[in-house]
């Protein structure tokens, strides 16, 4: 590994010479022992010449004031890193980036008082591949980690609901057996029996599959079919009445919205507390 050829110790030394007038000016200003500080210019000035006595005063050299010059840059530039703005970088899905994330970010702006920049991305490997390689600080998912490394906050149960197109007359759908004689847009990720029991069994048009939430959205919204969905991802369009909500009984106890951040991460564990309220408010 590579070392500076001056220590930065010495760097300061020499900077301290920039403005005084003697030795005992410079003591002062580097809170040091004058004598002690004598053995140490005297080896700079044997060493590397960038400091010599001119009628007994020290004087910088010409590569010594350049010495100084990088010394203040220096000094400017960590000033700079420690007063810039800090970094938090969320992963989550697609869906839940639009309809909750992005919409709610002036909020959780507020609570880092600006001083903080943030990045929302979806992860194109897990989320526990994407915390422990260290693309994102935090993660928002329904579910929990398997990875012991990662700690979790459950910030709100997940409430799924059978969702189907405006056009459906659902005075005539008395059940979901009569449901389940239209097209229904499956998830190709999501058991369906974990949410109504048997109804794999009971669907008897299945013509389409969507790996992601907005996909699906989209395709009840073209009256293509129903389908389960979680109800935040939808709730705008229900409220328009663009879709509408089958009642029916779903199993959701197992799906909680987490926030997920490496055990380790110092950084994480101190912004954690303010970003578990700020998404307890938004889902509230």
């Amino acid at each position: 590994m590579e070392n500076y050829p001056i220590s930065p110790e010495d760097c300061l030394i020499l900077r301290a010479f920039k403005s005084v007038k003697s030795l005992r000016e410079a003591a002062q200003v580097l809170n040091c022992d004058p004598a002690g500080l004598t053995r140490k210019v005297s080896q700079i000035s044997r060493q590397y010449g960038l400091i010599q006595k001119v009628e007994n005063r020290w004087k910088l050299t010409a590569k010594g004031i350049d010495i100084v010059a990088w010394t203040e840059a220096s000094i400017l530039s960590q000033k700079q890193v420690f007063n810039d703005r800090g970094q938090c970088r969320i992963a989550s899905t697609m869906w839940l980036n639009e309809v909750l994330l992005i919409p709610h970010f002036r909020s959780l702006d507020s609570l880092f008082d600006s001083k903080t920049s943030f990045s929302f991305h979806v992860p194109e490997n897990s989320f526990e591949k994407n915390l422990i390689e260290g693309s994102a600080d935090f993660a928002i998912v329904c579910h929990a980690p398997e990875t012991p490394e990662i700690e979790h906050r459950r910030i709100i149960t997940e409430e799924w609901i059978v969702a189907v197109p405006k056009s459906y007359d659902l005075k005539k759908i008395k059940s979901i057996d009569h449901l389940c004689k239209k097209t229904f847009i499956r998830h190709s990720q999501l058991n369906t029996d974990l949410f109504i029991e048997n109804l794999a069994h009971k669907l008897m048009n299945e013509s389409m599959m969507i790996d992601h939430i907005i996909g699906i959205r989209a395709a009840m919204l073209e009256g293509l079919g129903w389908s389960i969905v979680p109800k935040i991802s939808i709730k705008t369009l229900l409220e328009k009445g663009e879709l509408k909500e089958f009642s029916i009984q779903i199993n959701t106890s197992d799906r909680h919205i987490c926030l997920w951040w490496l055990r380790h991460n110092r950084q994480a564990m101190k912004a954690a507390p303010k970003i578990q309220s700020w998404l307890k408010n938004c889902l509230q």
